[in-house]
């Protein structure tokens, strides 16, 4: 099956590196849209990243912020939508998909640091179901998707009970059939617990990203640390990996900047398959190819696999011509 040959070949110490496209392929074409999608899988690209929340008719949708993002998001009329003028969790689809989220907003913070993002004339918020028909097409049976569910523990009013989204989430997977070509990770590691719990032959990743709690929700590792659930402070006595493995998890994201040597080390030795995020500058690669880690997460994908082609080190799972 296909997850099989994509653990054993993550975990072989061939010194390649995968490379997956974050949120499609965010420095070159809309977020999180269908186009964008399939704009890296046409590439070559054959792990894509996603992020998803559930509406209020409990779709489950494939976009990052939980409320409407300002830079990224018009109404038909054109219009840029407001600083939360809209949550997620209060639309239904068909009222979510009535928006346009294919372009940035000129002069935005966001569209200074992806000018090369190219605008689209229309995109939809997609259902993730629409990303499955997608990926079912038989030119990308190679591919698999890494799913980020997006959860709040410290303002749960934000997002979906996880009791609801995470089986709606197997249902759909399961509905595909694609119980072995996604992974599904969260910074909230309750979802990755109830995963396991529902679907232990699923592969489940443990965001990570290590520093002081703060208003912003910016790091989900710190003491007492509600992201981690019945985990926390487990790290005070152990190492994440271990603490990862010991859970029962089967892949670690580790923010890049936190990454050690030794810890890399120690999951290889756990079978922790590791994906960096988000790694768009050259330099960082080389630092992350140096830690010896599985797979790089990048907003650039194709000008890192290209990169690593070049350099002799990059992973594909496509036939080599």
């Amino acid at each position: 099956m296909y997850s099989d040959s994509f653990l054993q070949g993550a975990h072989s110490d061939t010194g390649r590196i995968y490379v997956q496209g974050h949120r499609g392929a965010r420095g070159v074409l809309p977020e999180n849209t269908l186009q964008g999608i399939e704009y890296a899988l046409s590439l070559g690209i054959q792990s894509i990243e996603m992020d998803v929340l559930a509406t209020r008719d409990d779709i489950i949708v494939v976009t990052h912020n939980t409320s409407l993002h300002p830079d990224t998001t018009r109404t038909m009329s054109g219009e840029w939508v407001g600083v939360d003028a809209f949550m997620v969790r209060d639309l239904t689809l068909d009222q979510l998909q009535d928006f346009n989220v294919g372009a940035c907003r000129s002069g935005s913070a966001y569209q200074k640091r992806f000018a090369d993002q190219r605008s689209l004339d229309f995109a939809a918020i997609p259902a993730l179901t629409d990303v499955f028909e997608l990926l079912v097409q038989p030119q990308y049976d190679l591919a698999w998707l890494n799913i980020e569910v997006k959860s709040d523990p410290i303002n749960p009013e934000k997002t979906a009970p996880i009791k609801v989204l995470v089986p709606q989430l197997i249902d759909d997977i399961r509905a595909f059939r694609l119980e072995r070509r996604v992974a599904v990770q969260s910074f909230d590691w309750n979802v990755c617990l109830e995963m396991q719990r529902l679907a232990p032959q699923m592969t489940t990743s443990y965001l990570s990203s290590v520093g002081p709690e703060d208003q912003y929700g910016s790091n989900n590792i710190y003491p007492d640390s509600p992201w981690m659930g019945p985990l926390a402070n487990a790290h005070l006595e152990s190492s994440l990996p271990e603490v990862i493995a010991k859970a029962g998890g089967k892949m670690w994201a580790p923010y890049f900047g936190n990454l050690t040597k030794t810890d890399m080390d120690l999951a290889r030795s756990l079978g922790l398959i590791t994906y960096v995020w988000t790694v768009n500058e050259l330099a960082d690669i080389d630092k992350m190819t140096a830690l010896g880690v599985h797979g790089v997460i990048s907003d650039y994908p194709l000008k890192v696999l290209e990169y690593l082609y070049s350099q002799g080190l990059a992973a594909s799972f496509l036939p080599q011509e």
